[in-house]
């Protein structure tokens, strides 16, 4: 269930006009942060049914509030620590508050990683991950969050306690209800545990920074080139000159590349792109800081259209972003995301309309247009897993203008 839109027939309106009352007056929610699984579920088989939630990780995403008219909170911080952890199968289940720090300093001890890289800090939690489904730069090479989850454990708004898929890398086949709740964002049930494939961590891990070209053609023949490699990037993302500022880096617009493998064939692939560009080697940290990026109050829109046009899309987003706005893109998914305040986002969105790219808005406001057949079948899945709207009410539901 991901809401997605494209430019035509859109209009857009900050989260003050949405829910007022949250943001003005009342006080804090009711907050209720359970200890285990059971207890969730018993929370919620004896609440009072108009009572509904704004379900909560680490809390770290500002904006995504504003969204959700629920009368409760559900905190799902004490669900936390490792349940079972297989080194020999490659797979680790968590509880869902467990942050991903937690995982990754767990994994490195055996040379093993999981890698998911969420937009945001590595104090996120492993279910608002899967949650949101937010995918970084390592989801071209590597996969996304529904390609790492192999079971989950839920809990829906009736209360009943839900085991989808399983511990191991290998399932019975049947209707993947692990894949129906990862970017959910919480509206079919909450998740309280998660099982996720590890990978083992190369042996050889490098980042090489290179400054962009000014045309959109000289772009795309940079880009064609560095894909071409082999092996080809772990990771290789666009950042305009604020954003690479922010991380450490000089000031120009620049293609950030990261190569991971064994150590002669990573040098093999770095030898053979730095005979047609200049490569800077960077620390590998500059992933952290590009992750951790978003400055705390902008709005977030994520632009996406075929691989092949990105060029033509980032040149047309730069042009029409103020020069401060912070913009960074996934070259293999065709994903540019734009970090700016409202106002530029409705400049950016109205100069990119005749490219007609696919528009989700992360955090900072709301998409008004005319439903879509993809918003028919999210309602209708919603409906059937929660009628009454108690789990985030507000998120995922069609705005129509």
């Amino acid at each position: 269930m991901r809401d997605s839109a494209t430019s035509g027939d859109t209009v857009m309106m900050p989260d003050a006009a949405l829910s007022p009352k949250l943001k003005s007056g009342g006080g804090p929610l009711p907050h209720l942060r359970p200890r285990s699984t059971e207890e969730l579920a018993e929370l919620l088989r004896h609440a009072p049914p108009t009572s509904t939630y704004r379900i909560v990780g680490a809390g770290s995403w500002p904006g995504i509030a504003d969204r959700i008219t629920a009368n409760s909170l559900i905190d799902l911080s004490g669900l936390h620590g490792i349940t079972e952890y297989v080194p020999g199968d490659l797979t680790l289940t968590a509880r869902a508050g467990t942050p991903l720090s937690v995982i990754a300093a767990t994994t490195a001890a055996h040379g093993q990683w999981l890698p998911l890289d969420p937009w945001g800090a590595d104090d996120g939690t492993l279910g608002a991950t899967l949650a949101t489904a937010s995918a970084g730069p390592l989801s071209a090479s590597i996969g996304l969050p529904r390609d790492a989850a192999l079971g989950i454990t839920v809990v829906d708004a009736a209360g009943t306690i839900v085991t989808a898929g399983g511990r191991v890398v290998k399932n019975v086949a049947g209707f993947d209800l692990v894949r129906l709740h990862v970017g959910a964002w919480g509206t079919l049930g909450i998740l309280c545990e998660v099982t996720v494939r590890l990978r083992p961590m190369p042996a050889a891990d490098r980042t090489f920074a290179i400054a962009l070209p000014r045309g959109a053609r000289d772009l795309a023949t940079l880009l064609s080139t560095m894909q071409r490699s082999s092996p080809a990037p772990l990771a290789t993302e666009l950042v305009n000159a604020p954003l690479a500022a922010a991380m450490g880096l000089p000031a120009v617009d620049t293609a950030c590349v990261r190569w991971g493998g064994a150590a002669a064939a990573v040098m093999a692939a770095v030898d053979d792109l730095a005979r047609t560009a200049h490569l800077v080697e960077i620390p590998t940290s500059a992933w952290a800081m590009l992750r951790s990026s978003e400055p705390h109050d902008a709005t977030v829109v994520r632009y996406s259209t075929r691989p092949s046009e990105l060029p033509v899309l980032w040149h047309a987003i730069t042009h029409a972003a103020p020069s401060d706005a912070r913009l960074h893109a996934t070259v293999a998914r065709g994903v540019v995301r734009v970090m700016a305040s409202a106002e530029h986002q409705a400049q950016v969105i109205a100069a990119t309309a005749p490219r007609q790219p696919a528009i989700i808005v992360e955090r900072g406001f709301q998409l008004r247009r005319p439903p879509t057949a993809v918003d028919r079948l999210n309602q209708t899945i919603r409906g059937a897993h929660d009628p009454a709207r108690r789990l985030n009410p507000g998120l995922m539901d069609h705005a129509r203008a």
